[in-house]
């Protein structure tokens, strides 16, 4: 488990789910933000998930990117729908 916390009247939560079928690929996970959070995966890479506009419900926003030794392996954005190695 991993969270952050705030000062305020408002609160957010987010998860990441794991689906395993053999073996566990997360080696960590941290949360930079209310809206970020990175997680490291066994093999090296790593995965960068944010979330904006949860408040705007007419628009909300994920971009995911896989980086590995530094060099972004894919990237997808729900605002552009751009597709990036994917």
């Amino acid at each position: 488990m991993c969270g952050i916390g705030s000062t305020g009247r408002e609160t957010s939560f987010i998860t990441l789910l794991e689906p395993v079928e053999q073996e566990h690929m997360l080696a960590w996970v941290k949360a930079s933000g209310e809206d970020e959070m990175h997680a490291g995966l066994r093999d090296g890479r790593q995965v960068s998930i944010s979330v904006q506009g949860l408040k705007d419900t007419q628009h909300p926003s994920v971009c995911i990117t896989e980086e590995k030794d530094g060099a972004v392996l894919r990237s997808e954005d729900t605002r552009t729908g751009c597709k990036d190695g994917m």
